[in-house]
Formats: C-alpha cells, sequence, structure tokens
C-alpha cells in the first residue's frame, strides 16, 4: 500500500491502550446518572438528562501530552482536530411532515478549573478510527491549531436534532446533546446537568404515519424501534397485534436454480413464512440492478396493514447471476440498496437480506443442503453447538485493548459455562502462534466462530485461516455461524472470497458468514461487538443503554422479547445499531458493507438447544377452522399442507396461540413446524380427516428397481420398475371391493401394468401389495424430469378417490466443454483454417444423475468448407460429474474457406440402453480462439520498459474454463511484483471485416485508499494496426472501472508506468466478460494486455482467459427448410444458419406448426412431427434459431398435406351361422375409422346400401336361413 504522507505518527498516541484514570474522578452536582423520559405524547416528548462525574486520564503522543475526559454512558465529539467532549445522542422518531425542534426547558451550570484537579494539558484532539488495513505511522495526527486558540466558550446551541430518515414505517431523527464546552485558554470546562429537554412535534400527519408503520409492521423491526428508538410508543391503532403474521420472505434467484431450490422454499413454507420467489430474467424481475429494486420495491409498497410487506429477501447466485451495487461510500460491491426501500437519505434496510453467493449448481447444493440440514435440527452430534472459538488477532497498537476487549466482553458475559458454552479462546499475542489448533478447532465443528483483527479477501490474517484450510476441513455435519471484524473478507467481487468460501465449502464449513466486503475499522468493529463506548477498555462492562452484537444473540439481562435479535442478519442489525449510535462518519459506510453470506432468517444456535415443550392436535376434521397450540412463548409455528401455507404466528408470553384458518376440504396430513431460539425444532403432522363414510389415500409408495434395473435404488433412464402402494383408510366405514389403477400423460413413462385389486380395506387399515405394478421409463428421459403418476382407486359402492406420486427420473446429461484442434500439420495455432486437416478432440462432462456406459459419438456438419472423415469417437464409461474424452475425429476445411468464420458442428452421443443425446458445437474457422489450454503458442510477452518486471504466465490458480489462465502476477500464491510494466501480445490477426475481441478477466490490484476511484495499479488493453502505434482499446461491455492517478494519497509521487488519468481496471474485479468493437480496424492487427504497479504494495494480480477474435454478424435464423410425410410422420430437414460468426451461442432450434411452437431447443438439424389422431388438414412449418441471447427470426415455411396413412385391406374374413343368423369376423385395419359390409347373389357385384360398423364383426340376422348361394365382402373406410 503506497504511504499516507505523515505529519505525526500515531504510535505512541495509540499506544494508551490501557488508560490510566486520574486518582479522582471530577464530581458533578447531580445526585444520580439518569436518561428518564418524562413524558411522551403525540405532540412530542421531553426527557431528563444527569450525571454524577467526568473521568480523565492523560495521553503521551509524538505531537506533546493531552488529556481525555469522559462521561460514563456518554458518547463524544466527532470533528477530527478538535478537542475531544462529552456529546449523548439518542434516536427518536416523529410524525410525517412534521417541524422537528428541541428545546433546553431547565439545566444547571458549573464550570470547572481543570488544574484544580491536576488536568495541565489540553484535551485531546478528535482522532479517526484506523482501517484495520492502515498502520498507524502511515495516517496524519489531526490537530486544528484554530481550535485551540479561541478564548471563552462557543456560542452553538446544547441542543439540537438530525434527520435520519425513514427507516420501514418510522420517521427517524437524532438527539444531540453536548453538555460540555471548552475554554483552552483558561484551561476550563462548563458542564451543563441536570437537563429538561423538550422536542416538540408541530404538523404533521399522524394518521399517515399509523399507515405507514401498520403496512410495513414486522417484529423483527420492532425489536430495533424498542430498543433505539427513545421515544417508542403505541397509540390506539399501534398495539401488540401491530406485528402480523405470517411473515413474507422473498427469494431472488437466477432461473438456473429453480429446481434446486424447491425443497428450500418447500421448508421455509413449513417454518410459516410466505415465500414469494422472483426470476431474473422475468418480466417482474428482470436483468439489473434498477429492475430487481423496483421489483422488491413494488412488493414493499404493496404492504397492507392486514398483510404487511416483506421482512427477509435472500439473494441465489453471484454477482453474474444476480448483479450487485457499487457501494456509494467506498470502491465496494452491496446489496444494501435493494433494501433501502423508504429511500436512500436513511442508513438503515427496511429488510433483512443475505445472499446464497453461488457460479453453479454445484456451489449452491451445499449451501441448501447444510442450510437444511442445521434448521431442521438433523445433524447426528448436535454437541458441537456447544463449542465456540474466539480469536483476538495480531496488531501491535490495537490486539491488546481492542482486540482483546471485544473477545472479553464477549467470553465474559455470554460464551462461557454459565451459557452451556465452552470456548476456545485466543487472545493477543498468544493468538499468532496458535493458527494451527485455530484450524484444527474448526475442523472438529464449532457452532460459533468469531476473528478480529485483519483480513483479506481469501483469509485471516493472523493468525493465519485461509480458503485452503476451509477447503480441508472435516467437520461434515458441524456447521456453525462464523463472523470475520476484519477487513474484505466478504468482497464478493473476486472469484471466490473467504465468506463465500464458507458456505460453498461441500459437507463442511459453515451455514453462515457475517464480514466485511470492505475494510474495517478497529473503533466501529469494537463498537459493532461490544456496543457503543466514549472509551475503549481491555474489559467492558455491560450497559443496558449501549449493546451491540453480542448482547442482541443472548438477550439475558432481561430485555423484552423485543430486544431480542433472533436472526443471523439480526446480528448485523444490533452491531450496525451500535456503530449508529456513536455518530461516526461511516455509518452509512458499516450498513454497505457488512453482509451476510447465508439464510437472512436462520437463527444461530447458541449452545446445544434444549427441547420446546408444545401441544397440538393430532387430528383436524374436515370443516373445522381453528387449532390451539401451546409451547414456549415467542415459539413461531406453521400450518402447511400440500406445500402451500395455511396459517402461522408467534406464541405470545402465555405460552398458546390460535391459528385460524379456511377449512379443509380433502383428508391428507398438514404439516406443523414449531421453532424458537436455542429450542430444538419441533416437525410433526396432524392428520385431516373426514366426518363420515370410507375416504381411501396412498400413504405410501416405494419404486423398485431391483428386478428390472441395476439395483441402486434410483428410477434410471430405461429401467422397467416395480410399483408398491399402501392405500389407506381414513373414514369412518370400510371400503369394500377396492381396485387401483395408475396411468401417466408423460411421455418418457409407459405403464405395462396398471391395475391391481386390494379387497377390502377398513376403517384406519393399511394395505399393502408388493410390485403390484409395472413401469419402464424412456430411454431417452431428460435427468431430472419429474414424472407424474395418477392413482386411481375404486370400490363397489362406485366411490372414487384419486391420489398421485412422482418418479425422478436420473440419466445423463451430456456437454462438451472443451475442444482441442489438433492441427500440428497446418500452422498449428490451435484454429481450424482455410486448408487444414484437423483431428479434433472433444471433452465431454456428464452433468446428469447417472452414469453412461458404451458411449459412441457420431460428428456432422452441414458447413459448406468443411467435411467430417472421421465421424465417430468412442468413450467407454463416464460417471456422473466425471469428464472424458471423445477421440479420433477428423475434419478437413477448404482452401477456399474464409479467413474468418463460424461453422456448426453437430455431435449425436448414442450410450447403452438406448439412449442418444445431441449437441451443437460453434467452432471458429480462421480468426483467433485460446482458451489458454494448450500453451503459449505464437503468444508472446515481455517488460515494456527496460528495468521494469514481467511476470505473465500460464497459471492454473484461477480460469474461467476449464483449468488454465494467463495470469500476471506470481507463479505462486504471493503477490505481484512492484515497478511492473508487463504486456502480453496476441499473434498478428487478419481481420476481413466489422470483428470484435471478446475476453473473460480477473482481477486484485492496488487502488487509492483514499481516493477510491483511482489506482496505483491496473491494466489496459491495446490495439496495434498494420504494426503502427499502440492506442488503447475502450470496451463496449465490463471496461474500465478506475483512473490511474497522477500523485499518491499524503502527497506521494505516483511510480507506476501509465500516465496520470489513464482509464484502467483496478481493485477488485470477479470474473467479468470484456468485448470491443473492433468495426474501425482491418487487416493486420495485434493486441496487448497490458499490467502495470508502481513501486509500493501489491496484491494477487490480472488473469485473462478465453480470448476470442471473431466476426460480428447478426443471430441469423436456419436455411433451406423442407418438409416431407413419411408413414403418419412430417419430417423436417433444414441447415444451420448462414455463415459468420454469431452474436450469441446457438442452443438449438423452435419448431412451429400453424405458428404454434411444438418443441423447443431442438439440438439435430431434422424433426419428426407426428400427425397421427390430428385432423386432415394442409400443416405449414417454420423453424427459428434459439441463441443466448434471444431468438432469431423465422425461416422459410415449409408445407405438408396431410390426408392420413394408406388404409390397408381388410383381412381374415370368416363366416359362422348363429342360428338362422351370419356372424362375419375379420382383422381390425389400425387406420379405419368404420368397416362397409356387401352381400350380393353375384360374385365380384356388390351393389346397394352396405351395413356399417366400427367394430371388426358384423352380425347378419336371417341371413344363414335358405340355400341361396350368398357373396360377402368387406371394405374398411378412413373418414
Amino acid at each position: 500500500m503506497n504511504s499516507l504522507r505523515k505529519i505525526v505518527g500515531l504510535t505512541l498516541m495509540l499506544g494508551f491502550a490501557l488508560p490510566v484514570w486520574a486518582a479522582a474522578p471530577i464530581a458533578l452536582s447531580a445526585q444520580a446518572d439518569a436518561l428518564q423520559l418524562l413524558q411522551n405524547t403525540e405532540s412530542g416528548f421531553s426527557v431528563n438528562l444527569s450525571y454524577t462525574q467526568i473521568n480523565s486520564f492523560d495521553v503521551q503522543t509524538p505531537a506533546g501530552a493531552f488529556t481525555e475526559i469522559a462521561i460514563p454512558g456518554l458518547g463524544s465529539s466527532r470533528n477530527l482536530g478538535e478537542p475531544k467532549l462529552p456529546v449523548a445522542r439518542r434516536i427518536f422518531s416523529a410524525p410525517l411532515g412534521a417541524e422537528v425542534s428541541a428545546e433546553m426547558v431547565f439545566s444547571t451550570s458549573e464550570e470547572i478549573s481543570l488544574a484544580e484537579y491536576g488536568i495541565t494539558h489540553p484535551l485531546i484532539p478528535v482522532q479517526p478510527s484506523l482501517s484495520k488495513s492502515q498502520s498507524p505511522e502511515d495516517v496524519p495526527f489531526e490537530y486544528n491549531a484554530a481550535a485551540y486558540l479561541t478564548e471563552g466558550y462557543p456560542e452553538r446551541p446544547l441542543v439540537r436534532v438530525e434527520e435520519l430518515g425513514i427507516m420501514r414505517g418510522m420517521r427517524l431523527f437524532v438527539l444531540v446533546v453536548e453538555p460540555v464546552q471548552y475554554d483552552p485558554s483558561r484551561q476550563s470546562i462548563r458542564v451543563s446537568n441536570n437537563l429538561e429537554i423538550a422536542v416538540r412535534f408541530s404538523g404533521g400527519n399522524r394518521s399517515a404515519s399509523n399507515y405507514l408503520r401498520e403496512r410495513t409492521a414486522s417484529y423483527y423491526f420492532e425489536q430495533i424501534y424498542r430498543q433505539f428508538v427513545l421515544n417508542y410508543r403505541t397509540s390506539n391503532s399501534l398495539d401488540e397485534d401491530l406485528v402480523r403474521y405470517p411473515v413474507k420472505y422473498v427469494i431472488v434467484s437466477a432461473p438456473m436454480f429453480t429446481a434446486q431450490l424447491q425443497p428450500f422454499i418447500e421448508w421455509k413454507t413449513k417454518q410459516g413464512y410466505e415465500v414469494i420467489v422472483g426470476y431474473m430474467g422475468s418480466p417482474e424481475v428482470g436483468t439489473t440492478t434498477t429492475s430487481i429494486k423496483n421489483y422488491l420495491q413494488n412488493l414493499y409498497n404493496a404492504g397492507t396493514p392486514q398483510s404487511p410487506a416483506p421482512s427477509f429477501v435472500l439473494f441465489v447466485g453471484d454477482t453474474g447471476q444476480v448483479p450487485v451495487y457499487s457501494g456509494t461510500s467506498g470502491s465496494h460491491y452491496t446489496d444494501l440498496h435493494y433494501v433501502r426501500l423508504d429511500g436512500l437519505t436513511n442508513y438503515l434496510p427496511e429488510v433483512y437480506y443475505g445472499r446464497f453467493s453461488a457460479r453453479t449448481t454445484g456451489e449452491l447444493q451445499p449451501q441448501i443442503d447444510k442450510t437444511l440440514e442445521y434448521e431442521r435440527y438433523e445433524m447426528p452430534d448436535p454437541s458441537y453447538l456447544g463449542r465456540v472459538v474466539m480469536i483476538a488477532g495480531m496488531d501491535g497498537t490495537y490486539g491488546q485493548v481492542w482486540a482483546n476487549g471485544q473477545i472479553n466482553y464477549g467470553t465474559t458475559y455470554y460464551f462461557n459455562a454459565t451459557h452451556g458454552i465452552t470456548s476456545n479462546t485466543y487472545l493477543y499475542p498468544n493468538s499468532g502462534s496458535q493458527a494451527a489448533l485455530i484450524v484444527a478447532n474448526a475442523g472438529e465443528g464449532r457452532g460459533y466462530i468469531n476473528y478480529t483483527a485483519h483480513g483479506s479477501t481469501t483469509s485471516w490474517s493472523d493468525p493465519t485461516f485461509t480458503i485452503t484450510d476451509i477447503n480441508n476441513l472435516a467437520n461434515n455435519h458441524k456447521y456453525g455461524t462464523v463472523v470475520g471484524n476484519c477487513c474484505v473478507t466478504n468482497s464478493i467481487q473476486v472469484g471466490t472470497c473467504f465468506g463465500e468460501a464458507w458456505l460453498r465449502a461441500v459437507n463442511k464449513g459453515a451455514i453462515g458468514y457475517i464480514g466485511g466486503a470492505n475494510n474495517t475499522y478497529w473503533d466501529e468493529d469494537y463498537w459493532w461487538g461490544v456496543g457503543y463506548r466514549a472509551s475503549i477498555v481491555e474489559y467492558p462492562t455491560y450497559s443496558a443503554t449501549q449493546r451491540g452484537a453480542y448482547d442482541g444473540m443472548f438477550h439475558d439481562h432481561g430485555e423484552t422479547f423485543a430486544n431480542w435479535y433472533t436472526t443471523q442478519y439480526g446480528v448485523i442489525m444490533a452491531g450496525n445499531l451500535a456503530v449508529t449510535q456513536s455518530g461516526s462518519s461511516r455509518i452509512n459506510y458499516y450498513w454497505e458493507i457488512y453482509s451476510l453470506m447465508g439464510d437472512p432468517s436462520l437463527s444461530t444456535y447458541f449452545g446445544v438447544p434444549s427441547a420446546n415443550t408444545v401441544s397440538y392436535p393430532g387430528q383436524i376434521l374436515i370443516g373445522q377452522t381453528q387449532i390451539t397450540v401451546t409451547a414456549e412463548a415467542y415459539s413461531y409455528v406453521g400450518l402447511s399442507y400440500g406445500g402451500a401455507l395455511v396459517a402461522a404466528g408467534l406464541v405470545d408470553a402465555s405460552g398458546s396461540i390460535t391459528l385460524t384458518f379456511s377449512a379443509f376440504t380433502l383428508p391428507g396430513d398438514a404439516d406443523i413446524v414449531i421453532t424458537r431460539q436455542s429450542r430444538v425444532p419441533v416437525i410433526g403432522t396432524i392428520q385431516i380427516i373426514p366426518n363420515a363414510g370410507p375416504y381411501l389415500i396412498t400413504s405410501n409408495e416405494v419404486v423398485s428397481d431391483m428386478a428390472g434395473g441395476d439395483g441402486d435404488g434410483l428410477c434410471d433412464f430405461g429401467e422397467t420398475l416395480d410399483v408398491t402402494l399402501t392405500e389407506e383408510n381414513l373414514g369412518s366405514e370400510a371400503a369394500t371391493g377396492v381396485v387401483i389403477e395408475i396411468e401417466s400423460s408423460d411421455p418418457y413413462l409407459t405403464v405395462t401394468d396398471g391395475t391391481e385389486s386390494y379387497g377390502t380395506i377398513g376403517s384406519g387399515q393399511q394395505v399393502t401389495v408388493p410390485d403390484g405394478f409395472e413401469v419402464v421409463l424412456s430411454p431417452n428421459v431428460p435427468d431430472g424430469r419429474t414424472i407424474q403418476v395418477d392413482i386411481t382407486a375404486t370400490d363397489d359402492e362406485l366411490s372414487e378417490w384419486t391420489d398421485l406420486f412422482n418418479i425422478v427420473a436420473h440419466a445423463p446429461a451430456l456437454s462438451v466443454t472443451a475442444t482441442l484442434v489438433d492441427d500440428a500439420s497446418g500452422n498449428g495455432n490451435g484454429v481450424m483454417d482455410a486448408g487444414e486437416t484437423v483431428d479434433l478432440t472433444l471433452t465431454l462432462y456428464n452433468g446428469g444423475s447417472a452414469g453412461a456406459a458404451t458411449l459412441v459419438g457420431t460428428l456432422s456438419t452441414d458447413y459448406t468448407y468443411a467435411t467430417v472423415t472421421e465421424h465417430t469417437g468412442t468413450l467407454a464409461t463416464l460417471n456422473p460429474a466425471q469428464s472424458g474424452n471423445l477421440t479420433d475425429f477428423r475434419v478437413v476445411i477448404s482452401p477456399s474457406a474464409p479467413a474468418m468464420d463460424r461453422a456448426f458442428f453437430y455431435l449425436e452421443v448414442a450410450m447403452a440402453g438406448g439412449r442418444t443425446e445431441q449437441i451443437i458445437l460453434e467452432m471458429n474457422i480462421g480468426g483467433f480462439s485460446d482458451a489458454v489450454e494448450n500453451g503459449q503458442g505464437n503468444w508472446t510477452h515481455a517488460a515494456n520498459q527496460t528495468g521494469w518486471a514481467d511476470q505473465w504466465h500460464i497459471s492454473t490458480e484461477q480460469s474461467h474454463s476449464p483449468t488454465h489462465a494467463w495470469k500476471c502476477g506470481d507463479t505462486g500464491t504471493g503477490n505481484y511484483a512492484s515497478h511492473q510494466d508487463a504486456v502480453l501480445l496476441t499473434p498478428v490477426i487478419n481481420l476481413p471485416g466489422h470483428a470484435e475481441l471478446r475476453f473473460w478477466h480477473q482481477m486484485d490490484a492496488e487502488v487509492s485508499g483514499a481516493f477510491p476511484d483511482s489506482a496505483y495499479d491496473g491494466g489496459i488493453i491495446q490495439i496495434s494496426a498494420g504494426g503502427g502505434p499502440w492506442t488503447q482499446l475502450f470496451p463496449a461491455t465490463g471496461g474500465y472501472n478506475k483512473t490511474i492517478r497522477y500523485t499518491a494519497g499524503g502527497g506521494n509521487p505516483y511510480t507506476g508506468p501509465f500516465t496520470g488519468g489513464t482509464r484502467c481496471w483496478s481493485g477488485t474485479v470477479a470474473w467479468t466478460e470484456v468485448v470491443c468493437d473492433l468495426a474501425a480496424y482491418g487487416g493486420n492487427v495485434q493486441i496487448r494486455f497490458r499490467f502495470g504497479s508502481d513501486n509500493g504494495g501489491a496484491r494477487e494480480g490480472w488473469y485473462v482467459d478465453d480470448v476470442q477474435i471473431k466476426l460480428v454478424v447478426s443471430d441469423g435464423p436456419p436455411q433451406n427448410l423442407t418438409a416431407g410425410i413419411v408413414g403418419s410422420d412430417a419430417i423436417l430437414n433444414w441447415q444451420s444458419p448462414s455463415s459468420g460468426a454469431q452474436a450469441s451461442i446457438l442452443r438449438g432450434y423452435n419448431i412451429y406448426r400453424n405458428g404454434g411452437l411444438i418443441a423447443a431447443v431442438v439440438p439435430a438439424l431434422t424433426y419428426a412431427d407426428d400427425l397421427a389422431g390430428l385432423p386432415y388438414d394442409t400443416y405449414t412449418y417454420t423453424v427459428s434459431a434459439q441463441y443466448s441471447g434471444g431468438e432469431s427470426a423465422l425461416s422459410n415455411p415449409a408445407a405438408v398435406n396431410w390426408a392420413g396413412t394408406a388404409i390397408g385391406p381388410v383381412t381374415d374374413l370368416t363366416l359362422a351361422a348363429n342360428g338362422l343368423d351370419l356372424i362375419l369376423r375379420w382383422t381390425a385395419v389400425p387406420e379405419a375409422d368404420e368397416y362397409h359390409v356387401y352381400a350380393s347373389s353375384v360374385a365380384g357385384t356388390y351393389e346397394g346400401v352396405p351395413v356399417v360398423v366400427t367394430e371388426p364383426t358384423c352380425t347378419l340376422p336371417g341371413e344363414a336361413a335358405g340355400y341361396e348361394l350368398r357373396f360377402y365382402m368387406v371394405t374398411a373406410v378412413r373418414n
């Protein structure tokens, strides 16, 4: 880090860590310390403030000796460089629209000569809190000399009000009282004491104020109001019933996680939350921060007194899936602005929020699994919840008091045996040598871990705890909440930050991580944990008016329920409100940076929870609308049925609640879940039963693949499955003659044995028929498809009951993740060029849940300038989550192929069991494409100037896809070199037309701490045309985020290689795609990536991957569609979109019949549409191409005339007499709608009106009488 210009070092000043209080406090005139609310009405309130003493201690600094004074229970002034004096700050509320004023009604005054109490030094000036990323020696000593040259006491009001804004329905102000004034010329103070202060509200709209509170009511925020709002009050319209249930819980997710989220959504619903889900890209949510904010704003604004606004929001996805805001108070990302829904003028969120940060389903699944196990209390051994780790990290200046003080407060009051908790406590300075032991503690499983000191995006610094350590933990089924009061550990800008790693770890890690997205500060972090204190000490004591995060977690000093912070985000609320109470200049900053990775509603177990004593009815009768539940006070009860919430509520102080709901109309099982902080959750069911008659349900189903599959217990593609159903009679009478039938309309399932007799099922009885049914899964069933099977039960009274069950199919799901082009016989650049013969290796990945065997891949293309001469490649097996290579494909590119083009190839993979999958591949012809997986090739790199460093190399530390990327930085895990001007150059590339450059990059580089938009180090891209000078490229997408400074903060000159003012990338940049328009360039060009660093500090460096230069054309439609009839199928064939690189990736083709979509994203060039059963008519088809960026225009139309298939002849005609009647029988003709039967006395002559029948039999009455020779003919007819 470049050092700030040092005026006077703070090392000694900050060394007063152990304050020495004066021998005798200065006694004041008040009889007691008091903050008492005297009157509280709709028109205002009055308060009494008094204090009995002033404490003092001396401070030695390089600027001389000073004295600090403090009044217990008060804070201090915040004007840097001016004398530090006691100040009282209290938050209060006022009606909407009211004018607010404050007046000193009464006070006493006393003047005190400080010298009489041995205080001869001037009062210390206010100093800034230091960031945990700063060194005290680098920070100037703040001293406003003019403030110390004044004579007399300043003429300014002792009382004032400051408006904060509206926080979830309540307009908030701060009452500021400055009772002490200082005259430095006489070394005296004047103290105003025994104050009576009146705060008055003039005008305003009280009915609007009450309505706003009602429609935004949430008991999570009532906690805040009661604890922090001085004049909190209820009125006739606002009582305890204000907080209504159920609580609304919003999820904003990338659509790729839709199926994965369902178990989580179901659980939250069972807990009693009204879950609202919005998916990115939907019309309601959109794709930008603005559209997401509007979506949440609309939900918030839609709150009513009967159904208040949401209390929680969970974002699901990393920044590439669900975008984030840039902070307004520093160079960091934040989700806070999504939930500042009463305007950005206030500091506080209107909704508790958290994030499941994931780029893939693999990164999300552990977060869901661990959260569900934890909240359901399904861990095999919960004893670990009674063990915690508390760490005061290493810092020579702040470790002894700030770090130890925070941890000491936590262990003295809360994390101790009194609370059933054993703490592994590591205090400064011994903690520095205990890193291995701390990691071992975490690996054994701990319910809570808290560290305070220094951090980085990937670690706690000292004692060190890294992402590698997280990934090596073995705390399976022993997950807890982790808090890092340190710098940048929740910096979501980087690929995987330290906080994300705790959540993403599979079968290890944590269920929540709380930390800072930017640098945190020593004073503010201390207040965050302990509560605001005017003086920071090593052994702080509890204060009922100055609570912090630890106090909110445990609430065992007699706090009312309204002052409990029962959720993970509630911990952040308690900590940040303590910072807000301090009056710090970083209030907004702290609300922006402190964030939660995890579920904001999850309640951490502090210690092994005890059982909750509950009772609820075992049955609910159809028609019943209420039940009573008893449980410990403040338990939350959720009642749901079939995945839908029925009722929810909070058990009151008496220990009971009556849930009211709409009457059930069908029998079944309702789910009941009862949760409370520090109690084992109760999860049960209540039977819904009828009043009369039998009532059958399917109470259990077992689907087995033991006989007709591989016996692994999964329903795999192509398997024959046996189904066992258990039928239960919930009614009051027996059902006799019961028959069960199953059927499914799903095209991927065939029912081969669907009927079974169950006989008589008595009231309350269950009957099971083992393996009574059989079904067969299609070989081509999609992986994860949920197939509904319908159940119909009947009895001999013709009663009918329906039910269903689902079969989840398991199958491979193949994709090509890498394409290796071996053009060693050509120019060896790894790209198909004109005239080359290349060998292709395709890396297949199985993202499905079933393995594949005997894979045979067949490659084809309709690209004019390519011929596939070796079509097939084989692979023995490919298990789930496994990759394997298909080799031996050979492609010949015509010498007349364009210099830069794009070709579509089609891979069909057949595998054992009759399954086939199709995959579309887009391949560059000419141009330039490099995933950095084939070595350096024709790339070059060097120092741009003599004497400067070059650290470009191919790295496996980070990559966009799949395993390698270029990196400018250390070849290990260290930081990049200083004094670097390193350039990475592509080969010379010929641009035949409008082209674009695309690449992915990730960066971690040094920016200015004083000016966050300015950079000391960073990277740019440049282009040279025809060997000419290098000029900077400015991206159209993913553009530069910083500017190179001319001088560093504090006056140090800039020492890097760039010109001051150069736009660049710097700071933390997550994997981002950059697109540069090269329309202004043609012919031979060369691109270079240039990274520069100054002579100061450094960070990880710059990664570049997946570099492409390709033509830019529109996403075109398929070409040359044709259609014809084969049997009952309309066979469609078409060609790939016209050549030229597409603006986005081709996913497949959409098929339309007469304007209606009949198939989507077909990954092939042919499609068969079965017309059997459709009316005879002319059908017109069109096809579109589906790209990642949208759908193309339609192809040319192609039509077929459907007249049905040809009618087969009637065969096997037989005659038989039945008395005087004649019976004709024949073999059915499948295509026939009816049959015409003719009779004649002359062979070959059949006239007259035929007898018309629809079945392959006909009875002719009296036709067998007499002895006449008769002839008969039957024809099949299709209408």
